[in-house]
């Protein structure tokens, strides 16, 4: 009797929503806090969850596939082995719940602890992007490890016999602020439903097309004619023009030979092949993430994370690499940043956010003076111990900077722009070993 009456008004008879509006809402997922009344003993940690709720079933399956490595059922705690990704980088599952409702309902749902802040709010409510370089150093150092971690497959002691087998190595395929949580010191990667195994097809069911690399822009915004097929209705159109004398159809003529024609520059761009999933993707997604933390503005204009017009679908259809008018605004408005600093950032965003040639794995931006903090933007003891205070789980830092000893000049052109700075050029075997397709049978 006591244990149902602690249920009545929760939530799967056993998570109390927090007040207030969800945490996240949109058309495939809602996320809630609550409290799980079954820990009630336990700690507060314990008690405190995220619930995403999901929409569609395919995405449900999805997650729980890059997830897992074995489905203990619906309800059940997961242990820790189970989870085929280290706490250290990801929110970790608890639990899940797949179960129908009293009104026949399907309900699909993930419980994870509850974190502190999304990205996306930090961006939104600290003076963070565009202003303090030391912290956006911290996070690109903490989301290239998490990324890598998910590209090369290491996972927890049991499963480290696993780290170079195609199954446990994905990319992630929906980077964005909204999916990296802060908790302590550190940053984890959120949301595993648009996530792909390595050398599979990248889907095309949930993007955000916001973050989504130019070569996938190709397949979802090219238009479907051929190019010879646009090149005959150009040529009627162009023929009829003459004969037309309204002023309406005049517009509408000359707005339809417009479009056309830029239809025209969008097929020849590219062939639209479908791109299969590589660091690369996950590669550009964190370049557009740099690009607001480091200049505090957005690289293209989104509605929740998506492009928000035609023109916007076109110029990363057509992406030639950032431009003066894109870099004049990294760490424009940082106070104390230096010329090290500055040039060290534009590097790294030119780089990962080239149309083709971008880092193959995240160990070469982990190992990139921005993200390693090389000598020449090297961090005061002052300004590490700053960075402890600021969180509840404190960092530890090495005194010992690795530098960079040995080193080339890397020059990025791209249209009219000419960017040096000093790259460790040293790879691993195992980052080598990332750009091999899978060869297990979980590709769909």
């Amino acid at each position: 009797m006591v244990k149902w009456a602690r249920s009545v008004g929760t939530f799967l008879c056993r998570y109390k929503f927090e007040d207030g509006p969800p945490a996240h809402m949109s058309r495939t997922c809602t996320v809630r806090f609550a409290v799980d009344i079954t820990k009630l003993k336990e700690s507060s940690h314990e008690q405190s969850v995220a619930l995403k709720i999901v929409a569609k079933r395919s995405h449900f399956e999805t997650e729980l596939q890059m997830r897992l490595t074995k489905k203990p059922g619906s309800g059940v705690d997961i242990s820790p082995e189970l989870n085929r990704f280290d706490e250290a980088h990801t929110m970790q599952l608890r639990r899940y719940h797949d179960e129908v409702n009293e009104l026949g309902e399907s309900i699909m749902c993930f419980v994870m602890p509850k974190g502190e802040r999304s990205l996306d709010d930090i961006i939104r409510a600290e003076r963070v992007a565009g202003h303090d370089i030391r912290l956006i150093q911290h996070f690109a150092e903490g989301i290239a490890k998490a990324l890598l971690h998910l590209h090369s497959g290491t996972s927890t002691e049991t499963l480290r016999k696993l780290r170079l087998s195609n199954e446990s190595r994905i990319v992630h395929g929906d980077l964005k602020p909204r999916n990296i949580v802060r908790v302590g010191s550190t940053y984890k990667l959120i949301d595993f439903d648009a996530s792909v195994q390595m050398g599979c097809l990248v889907g095309t069911d949930k993007v955000s097309t916001g973050y989504c690399p130019p070569e996938l822009a190709r397949v979802l915004f090219l238009p479907n004619e051929s190019e010879s097929e646009l090149l005959e209705q150009l040529s009627n159109l162009t023929q009829d023009l003459p004969n037309i004398t309204s002023s309406a159809g005049l517009q509408f003529y000359k707005e339809t030979i417009k479009a056309t024609r830029e239809k025209i520059q969008r097929v020849q761009t590219g062939n639209g092949e479908h791109p299969r999933a590589h660091p690369t993707y996950d590669v550009w997604s964190f370049g557009v993430t740099m690009y607001h933390m480091l200049t505090g503005i957005k690289l293209f204009n989104c509605d929740d994370d998506n492009l928000k017009s035609e023109s916007e679908q076109d110029e990363l259809v057509r992406w030639q690499g950032l431009k003066n008018d894109h870099l004049k605004h990294v760490l424009n408005r940082a106070p104390g940043v230096s010329s090290g600093d500055i040039r060290s950032a534009k590097d790294l965003l030119c780089w990962c956010l080239q149309p083709d040639d971008r880092p193959q794995s995240f160990s070469e931006i982990i190992s990139h003076p921005f993200s390693s903090h090389s000598e020449e933007c090297k961090w005061a003891p002052r300004e590490r111990n700053r960075i402890n205070v600021l969180f509840s789980d404190p960092l530890v830092w090495l005194e010992e900077d690795g530098g960079h000893d040995e080193g080339y000049e890397r020059q990025v052109k791209q249209g009219q722009i000419m960017v040096s700075g000093s790259v460790d050029a040293a790879s691993s075997a195992s980052s080598v070993a990332l750009l091999e397709p899978a060869d297990e049978n979980l590709c769909p």
